[in-house]
């Protein structure tokens, strides 16, 4: 019994208990939880030439695109009504965030640390979407998404703003 003495000794089971009770079972209380993080959409920016400047075309874009994010269930969406109280209380008219460095404070503003970018061109009935998912810290652009509606109608031109951002975020 001799040869096993060094098991009797407390040095040797006092890190083994340590690590046994960190490594404990699951235990909800423990758990962490899953961060979501929020994505900010900024309106969607109509690029049409002036023949074809309708604008509430761009007010259903985005809208649209926020639907789709937030249907998507995996990020928090900060409202655009959010956004406009942001500028409202900083006494901020639309022209002061016209800029992309301005959006992205306005964007951290609201705790946002994605923010969605869009524009688009309506020509002869066609639609041009290109849409950017930007990172707020960085400045980065995380991805961008092109695409080109081939229906003449908003009902279809809804469709590629929901298939265009699904791809975005990559669902």
């Amino acid at each position: 019994m001799k040869n096993h003495r060094w098991l009797r000794t407390p040095w040797w089971w006092l890190p083994l208990l340590i690590w046994a009770c960190a490594a404990g079972g699951p235990d909800a209380s423990r758990q962490p939880v899953p961060v979501r993080w929020s994505v900010a959409v900024f309106d969607f920016e109509n690029l049409s030439p002036l023949d074809a400047d309708d604008p509430d075309i761009a007010g259903l874009l985005t809208a649209k695109a926020i639907e789709t994010i937030d249907e998507a269930g995996k990020y928090d969406v900060v409202e655009r009504q959010q956004l406009t109280t942001v500028l409202e209380e900083l006494n901020l008219g639309s022209s002061a965030v016209a800029d992309r460095q301005s959006q992205l404070k306005l964007g951290a503003i609201t705790g946002a640390r994605l923010m969605v970018f869009g524009t688009f061109q309506l020509i002869e009935k066609r639609l041009r979407l290109d849409i950017r998912l930007v990172d707020v810290q960085s400045g980065r652009v995380v991805n961008a998404v092109s695409h080109v509606a081939p229906e003449p109608d908003l009902p279809g031109w809804l469709a590629a703003v929901a298939r265009t951002t699904t791809e975005l975020f990559g669902h």
